[in-house]
């Protein structure tokens, strides 16, 4: 008798070519910030001599520097439209109280939902007004709302209301931390998720009843949340 030869299994299986996500890149436009260094002329007769000139000048540096940073972290905090909209599109913008409505970026929130952050309010949300007793409770449900997979928020940055809700809501705890002179307090604000350590940082550019939780690494998506 002849010998059969074996079955072979089909194996092969085609595979699908439409593309399984649409990306999208947000655009955003080049905002630029100045502040004027000058000397008059009386400055310079009362400074006579080079050096207390170049003092002067390096003083007057010194302090547009400071200028400078305090009108960016103002810019940082804002949603964008001061200054006839030269200012930067920050925080308010891109975590918005309304995430369901509005383009940033380029990009409408409206048709593209993966472009709309995540917001909790304390009255309508929690059913009561955002205090101590209640920040961290509503700081809990925001927490969860902002992991996906491995994302997760490492990053709390609050206005000085919100701050200090959560700074007294810590007191119960608080130990002393060093012996010889009794001082209490903590170096740093931490709060602790399921996903880890985020820092929580005051900003006083933020507004009072203002929250948001950031992810750092995908700070561009804005993954946060802002508590109102």
């Amino acid at each position: 008798m002849g010998s059969k030869r074996p079955h072979k299994e089909q194996l092969d299986e085609a595979l699908g070519t439409a593309a399984s996500d649409v990306f999208t890149a947000a655009e955003f436009n080049w905002k630029q910030a100045a502040v004027v260094v000058t000397i008059s002329g009386r400055e310079r007769r009362m400074n006579s001599g080079d050096n207390a000139v170049i003092n002067l000048l390096a003083s007057r540096i010194k302090n547009a520097e400071k200028t400078m940073m305090n009108n960016v972290a103002i810019g940082v905090a804002s949603d964008g439209t001061g200054s006839g909209g030269k200012t930067i599109g920050g925080l308010r913008s891109l975590v918005a109280d309304t995430p369901t409505s509005g383009t940033v970026g380029g990009i409408d929130r409206a048709t593209y939902t993966f472009w709309q952050n995540q917001y909790y309010r304390g009255v309508t949300d929690g059913g009561a007004a955002v205090s101590a007793s209640t920040i961290q409770g509503y700081m809990h449900q925001l927490y969860l709302l902002t992991i996906r997979n491995s994302d997760r928020t490492d990053l709390i940055v609050a206005g000085t209301t919100y701050f200090k809700y959560y700074w007294d809501s810590l007191v119960a705890i608080q130990r002393i931390t060093s012996a010889e002179d009794g001082a209490t307090g903590f170096k740093n604000i931490a709060f602790y998720g399921p996903g880890g350590q985020a820092d929580v940082m005051y900003d006083s550019s933020i507004s009072a009843t203002r929250m948001y939780f950031l992810n750092e690494p995908v700070i561009g998506a804005l993954i946060g949340v802002t508590v109102h």
